[in-house]
């Protein structure tokens, strides 16, 4: 995204502007901000998400100049808000997703036969259309030619009419005349050169404008919900000390909005990022809200499928599926320890309706999950074609380079071995003998060599 914390952080007003805010708000005003907040809510749940991101937006301003756009007091106006904001960028997408649907790429030319050629229209055919576009086009035709042939016959006339000269006018006025038309053009330039800076400067102006209000629209209503997302979490960050169940909660479902807003933009490991540590937290808590915690898996799944992590997709699929089935269990063991009173008809409607929506949404993930096996196979397919054409183009690159180099050759008489004694250089042995002479032992070595072998006579 494009805002960070700190840019978001640096958007709060300073305390001499909040004071001078807050002098300006009645009670009245703030009560009405209460009830559009209400109203807001209420137009969320009806999928009126433009007139709920309305409802939020005149909340907000209300409760941001009050207590301060940092106080505790409007983590939930921009949690919902930014609720409201992802579900507008969801429809925006879809209505422009639908309206592409079906249009043909007309990549050839086009075919313009209905209309017949120009070029074949005869000139005094065209003279009569041009006269019946100029019919159209003016209110009053016949006005319209007559002034256009007066101001044909004027301008011949000025143009006809002789140019009068006078050779006898004295030197002095000429000199006089020329001098003040000097003076006169100085000053045309002058002014001319100031007007031209101080349009100039207009100019610059007005382009500033124009971008500043052109980036203001290219906000889209995508970024502006991740930045009330990121704006509620840091809030709820650090407030509610007193509240760790509550706070923990409320930061786990802005991480969930926001991997969802990554998904939608396309970055899939922040996504991955953002609702793993919000199923961290929610896995944390004491009392799990076990819908918001299937949703989570099933969004951390939708993420690993589109980022190619099939195996993982898989498993987490997977968990949501046992967790929707597991509170479907617990749902059925409520309704059938309800007891009858004034309310347990509208509890028991109310638990059926939820068993009912959890039970549509298991076939969906069944399939979810055979879509993601079947993509995974798919890939390790691939990746198996793949590996045999490198191996079998390895393969014909060395049978190629072998046929292009000759036959190859044994070349293993051509490796010097470790030499070997001949059988007479093996019988040549070294003695020693020790000679003994007057008690004084010496000795001498002598080298034998055997006997060569008689050579055969005949």
């Amino acid at each position: 995204m494009v805002s960070t914390n700190e840019e978001v952080i640096s958007e709060v007003p300073s305390t001499e502007q909040l004071n001078s805010e807050i002098q300006g708000i009645t009670e009245e005003d703030f009560e009405r901000a209460q009830k559009t907040f209400q109203l807001g809510k209420k137009n969320l749940f009806l999928n009126k998400y433009d007139e709920s991101v309305n409802n939020f937006g005149d909340a907000c301003k209300i409760y941001s100049a009050k207590y301060g756009e940092m106080d505790s007091q409007c983590a939930d106006i921009y949690y919902f808000y930014g609720r409201a904001l992802l579900e507008l960028a969801r429809v925006e997408n879809t209505v422009l997703g639908n309206a592409l649907n079906g249009v043909p790429e007309e990549t050839g030319p086009i075919d313009d036969s209905r209309y017949g050629n120009p070029d074949d229209v005869a000139a005094e055919e065209k003279i009569e259309i041009s006269e019946k576009v100029i019919d159209a086009l003016c209110e009053n035709p016949d006005d319209a030619k007559t002034e256009a042939a007066a101001t044909t016959t004027t301008e011949t006339t000025e143009c006809e009419k002789p140019i009068e000269t006078t050779t006898e006018a004295p030197i002095a006025t000429e000199t006089a005349t020329e001098e003040t038309g000097e003076a006169e053009a100085e000053g045309e330039e002058e002014g001319e050169e100031e007007e031209e800076a101080e349009g100039e400067e207009e100019d610059i102006r007005n382009d500033e404008q124009v971008k500043d209000e052109a980036e203001a629209e290219d906000i889209s209503n995508l970024q502006r919900s991740w930045e009330m997302f990121e704006l509620a979490k840091l809030i709820f960050s650090k407030s509610f000390e007193n509240d760790l169940q509550f706070r923990n909660k409320r930061i786990a479902e802005c991480l969930l909005k926001l991997g969802e807003i990554s998904i939608e933009q396309e970055i899939y490991e922040q996504a991955i990022t953002d609702v793993t540590e919000s199923i961290r937290l929610q896995e944390e808590l004491e009392q799990r809200d076990e819908r918001m915690l299937a949703e989570s898996y099933y969004q951390l799944g939708l993420a690993q499928q589109f980022n190619n992590l099939f195996t993982e997709a898989n498993e987490t699929y997977q968990k949501s599926i046992n967790i929707m089935q597991l509170r479907i269990e617990k749902l059925n063991g409520r309704l059938s320890s309800i007891q009858d009173g004034a309310d347990a008809e509208l509890e028991r409607n109310t638990i059926k309706d939820e068993i009912a929506e959890l039970e549509a949404l298991i076939p969906e993930m069944q399939a979810k999950l055979e879509e993601v096996n079947e993509q995974g196979q798919q890939s390790l397919n691939l990746i198996k074609e793949a590996k045999e054409c490198f191996l079998n183009s390895m393969s014909e690159e060395s049978k190629t380079n072998g046929a292009a180099n000759g036959d190859v050759k044994d070349i293993t008489n051509l490796v010097k071995s470790k030499r070997k004694f001949s059988a007479s250089e093996e019988g040549e042995t070294t003695k020693k003998t020790r000679v003994s002479t007057d008690g004084t032992t010496v000795e001498v070595t002598e080298t034998e060599t055997p006997a060569p072998e008689p050579i055969a006579t005949a």
